[in-house]
Order: structure tokens, then sequence, then C-alpha cells
């Protein structure tokens, strides 16, 4: 009995390039849920001196920057503040910069007493209570 071999002789695969991965891009402007998660991510770092988890400041440019936007307008920063505060923190506009802060921080400040409340509103009916602008000591005018 004769046994016959054949050498099976595989075919090379071909080479090729390996696959690309993805890259992963940048998107160019952000939502306002994804600007308030930057400034909650923010208030978690540290930063300027100042341990983490604390109040900050951010100018308008700076959240612009954040948010990859050419303009913020009043839309948007309240959709920002809405999914802040879903979060825990309040989003207070100025006029050239925002505050994030914590919620929590405002149950320690000085709360007004009715009677306090009550002289307030007569006040304001009598019209003797007048909102006097609040000038920065390094402004004020020396004599």
């Amino acid at each position: 009995m004769t046994t016959c071999r054949a050498a099976a002789t595989l075919p090379e695969p071909e080479k090729s390039e390996p696959a690309a991965t993805p890259k992963w891009t940048e998107p160019s402007i952000l939502d306002a849920e994804a600007t308030a998660a930057a400034l909650a991510f923010l208030y978690g770092a540290k930063f300027g001196g100042q341990p983490e988890r604390r109040p900050f400041r951010a100018g308008f440019a700076a959240i612009r920057e954040i948010s990859g936007r050419p303009r913020l307008g009043p839309a948007f920063l309240e959709d920002v503040a809405m999914h802040l505060a879903r979060a825990g923190f309040d989003l207070i506009q100025m006029e050239n910069y925002v505050v994030v802060q914590q919620e929590s921080r405002h149950e320690s400040l000085r709360r007004a007493p009715t009677s306090v409340r009550a002289l307030a509103r007569a006040a304001a009916i009598g019209g003797t209570a007048k909102i006097i602008p609040v000038i920065p000591e390094e402004e004020e005018e020396s004599e």
C-alpha cells in the first residue's frame, strides 16, 4: 500500500495596512448641558491658589472658550443655569462674568427676619427705599 502525501500550501495572507483607529474629534461647539458639565468640573478643580470645591467666577470670554461659541445668548446661559441647577449648582450672572457655586453654600447665609422684611416692604412702598450702587473701594474718589 502506497501513501501519497501532498504538501498543502496555503496562500500567504495579503499584507494590508492595519485598520486605522477612528480618531475622536473634539466638537467645535458644546451644547448647554456639556458647557454646564465643564463648569461643574471646574468647581471641583483646584486652581487659582484655592482648594477644590469652591465658588469661582468665569468671564464671558472664558465661557465662550469653554463652549466654543462666538456669542453667548441669554437663552443659552439660561439653559446652562438650568443644567447646573439640576446638578445642585447655581449660575449667577453678573454684568461681565458668571459665578458658579454649590446651592448648599446658601444655607449658611443670614436670613432676613420678618420684622426686617416688613420694614423693607414699607420703605419700598413709601418711596424711602432706594437702590444705591455699590462702588468698589479702588474706584472711590479720594478727597
